[in-house]
């Protein structure tokens, strides 16, 4: 973020002195304006996407602990609802 601030301060150095240097019109240098200032918007929405689905990540990250207890637990319902049913006879 910091290089477009640089790059805009340096475009509004050039509008002002473009009556004098004469190089590009206060037209060109304006568009090149508007158009570094929709990039810089750009990259800051990308930027701001990709830290909320890394927030969000973290919110639905479970420790590997916690799932291998949550799997067992859901394994031994399984398999107690199965031998009532009298589909499971094996035994571990």
């Amino acid at each position: 973020m910091a290089q477009c601030l640089a790059a805009k301060i340096e475009l509004i150095a050039e509008f002002r002195g473009a009556k004098l240097t004469g190089r590009r019109s206060r037209r060109e240098i304006g568009g090149s304006f508007n158009h570094l200032t929709y990039c810089c918007l750009k990259k800051e929405m990308i930027a701001r996407h990709f830290v909320n689905l890394a927030e969000t990540a973290k919110k639905f990250q479970q420790p590997a602990d916690t799932k291998i207890g949550a799997l067992t637990l859901e394994n031994d319902f399984l398999e107690g609802a199965l031998s009532k049913a009298g589909l499971l006879s094996a035994k571990r």
